[in-house]
């Protein structure tokens, strides 16, 4: 295999691996919420944002990141909604992905976008660098549109885009 589309597969299955397969965002603008359902739901659905919230929303984040540098699968599986398309692929792509490649995942920036009363959306800029490994990888820093979905009590992420990839 050329060295190109081996570089290119590491850095897709390093990708994905952080928040599984893509998915299509689901969630809506606070505007766009006041054009399709009103402003008074607009209003109650604002009034539910708080900084606690929106905490609660990178911290999802955060402990993906850290289960994926730890190379803990079953931790990094724990942040994806089980219902997700991504969830079944993740543990199969993590366990390929840390055999291969010691990585180290930081977050580097969260804005939270808006919500409805299912989903949460987020964009968020993640780096990945290499620590370790026999294949050649670029470090990079990623720009995500995260949706989030609670199961029980958490959120956890539903899917993700990818809007941009950056190497460092």
């Amino acid at each position: 295999m050329k060295p190109q589309k081996v570089r290119f597969l590491v850095w897709l299955i390093a990708t994905l691996t952080v928040f599984g397969v893509s998915g299509k965002c689901l969630a809506q603008s606070q505007k766009q919420a006041q054009e399709t359902i009103g402003q008074d739901r607009t209003v109650v659905l604002a009034n539910k944002v708080t900084q606690e919230y929106i905490d609660r929303l990178a911290n999802v984040v955060k402990a993906n990141c850290a289960a994926n540098q730890k190379e803990d699968v079953a931790a990094a599986i724990s942040t994806i909604h089980p219902k997700s398309a991504a969830y079944a692929s993740t543990e199969q792509i993590s366990k390929q992905l840390f055999a291969a490649l010691d990585l180290n995942y930081t977050m580097t920036g969260f804005h939270f976008i808006g919500r409805d009363d299912t989903y949460a959306v987020a964009r968020v800029k993640i780096r990945t660098s290499k620590r370790a490994g026999n294949i050649e990888f670029q470090d990079n820093t990623a720009d995500f549109m995260i949706t989030f979905r609670q199961d029980g009590n958490d959120w956890k992420v539903w899917s993700q885009n990818i809007l941009e990839i950056l190497p460092d």
